[in-house]
This record gives structure tokens, C-alpha cells and sequence, in this order.
């Protein structure tokens, strides 16, 4: 069985390691919540925008009911001339509750991961082969299990357990810093739990599709990405 512990032994001690991980993500989101600054000055959040793009409707909102003390809210409208995306590159600030077809959730995915290999080549390593041996542990530990290899069931739940564990820890981290949303959380929070070891393998089916290529699209325009340069759209 030296085959199945080539991968699952690495899987397994990832698995223990991320749950430090884990205990440091928790201690920052409690940190930052519970700062409370002697001194907040007048603010003024400017929002540049080129039309009725997705999402603008919910970003204003979002950027409308700020609990900000003192600030202003401006926003910019200006016509742009052909092949002028200045704008185009504003993220989506509020949370979005939309259900969103498969595809459009690869694209998203395949293009956030892409501007990470490109961009940042030492982050995006390290989740590629992590998730290689995520799934190649638990493939393994199936299948030795159905030839029958008991230990491979304990192995398969340990690696299980506290990916589960950290789906718990983010929804419950996710429902204390967007408290208007509590109510959503309580009822679809399971799914964090549960649906760890399936996010897992999209994860890798993502970094995968990733890796191949330089152009990326998003809301029309294609755009070429060059490590060490900007973004430069076509």
C-alpha cells in the first residue's frame, strides 16, 4: 500500500496543518471586529461608473447603508468612448444572493485563479499541489477502501474532518462580520459544512483550468495578462 500512503499521507498533514490556519483566520476576523477607533475622519467614497453594469445596483446600496459615522457618497457617471474600460475592472462590493449558472461560476473561478498564477506564481503553486494531494487522498482512500483496507476509511475521515470543521469556522466567521445576513447564514450554513470535500475538487478543477493561457474575459472585453505588467485589455 505504498501507493496510498504517497498521497494520503501528505493529504493528511495538510488537512492538520490548515486547522492552524484556520485558528489564525478566526483570531484576525475577532480582532477586527472588535476594534473600536478613537477617531474616524469625514470620509468621501467616490464610485466611478460607465452605465448599468451587474451589480450596480446592490454596490450602491452596500455603499449606502455603510455604518461609517461621517461620509459622502458620490457618484461619477460619464460616457465612455469605444474600447474605453477604465471602469471596468470595479469588484463587486456587496454580497450577492443570485443564483448563477455553472458556467458563469467556472468563468469566474478559471479567471480569478488565472490573474493569480500570472500575479502571484507563489501563491498559486502552493494551491495546486495542495489540492492534488487533497483529492488524490481522498480518491485513494475510497478506493483502497472498497478493495478492503479498513484503515483507509479512518484515514479518509481524518482528512474529511476538519476541512468540514473549517466550512463551519468561515460561515460562522462570515454571519459575525455581515450580521444583516444572520438569518440566511442559520438556514444555509450546512452547506459550507457538507459540501467541503465536493469544493475541494472544484477548487482543483479550477486551478487546473487555470493554468493554460494568458487571456482572460470578463463582462466583454478580453484582456492579456503579462507577469510583471499591467493588465492590458484587447
Amino acid at each position: 500500500m505504498l501507493w496510498y500512503w504517497l498521497f494520503t499521507g501528505p493529504a493528511l498533514l495538510l488537512a492538520a496543518l490548515s486547522l492552524g490556519g484556520e485558528r489564525k483566520r478566526a483570531a484576525y476576523v475577532a480582532c477586527r471586529l472588535s476594534e473600536a477607533p478613537e477617531y474616524l475622519p469625514p470620509a468621501s467614497a467616490i464610485v466611478p461608473v460607465k452605465g448599468e453594469d451587474e451589480g450596480l445596483r446592490q454596490n450602491l446600496a452596500a455603499l449606502a447603508s455603510l455604518d461609517y459615522p461621517d461620509y459622502e457618497l458620490m457618484v461619477v457617471a460619464g460616457t465612455l468612448g469605444p474600447g474605453d474600460n477604465r471602469f471596468a475592472w470595479g469588484g463587486a462590493m456587496a454580497p450577492c444572493l443570485e443564483h448563477i449558472s455553472a458556467a458563469r461560476f467556472f468563468s469566474w473561478m478559471r479567471r480569478q485563479l488565472a490573474i493569480t498564477r500570472v500575479y502571484n506564481a507563489r501563491q498559486w503553486w502552493p494551491g495546486l499541489i495542495a489540492h492534488i494531494f487533497y483529492c488524490g487522498g481522498m480518491a485513494a482512500s475510497v478506493i483502497a477502501s472498497v478493495k478492503g483496507y479498513r484503515l483507509a476509511e479512518w484515514a479518509l475521515a481524518a482528512q474529511l474532518f476538519p476541512g468540514m470543521l473549517q466550512g463551519f469556522n468561515r460561515a460562522t466567521l462570515a454571519k459575525a462580520a455581515l450580521p444583516e445576513y444572520e438569518a440566511w447564514f442559520r438556514r444555509h450554513a450546512w452547506v459550507y459544512v457538507l459540501w467541503v470535500p465536493l469544493a475541494t475538487w472544484i477548487w482543483l478543477v479550477g486551478l487546473a483550468a487555470s493554468a493554460f493561457g494568458n487571456t482572460i474575459e470578463w463582462r466583454g472585453y478580453q484582456y492579456g495578462l503579462k507577469r510583471g505588467a499591467s493588465i492590458i485589455s484587447t
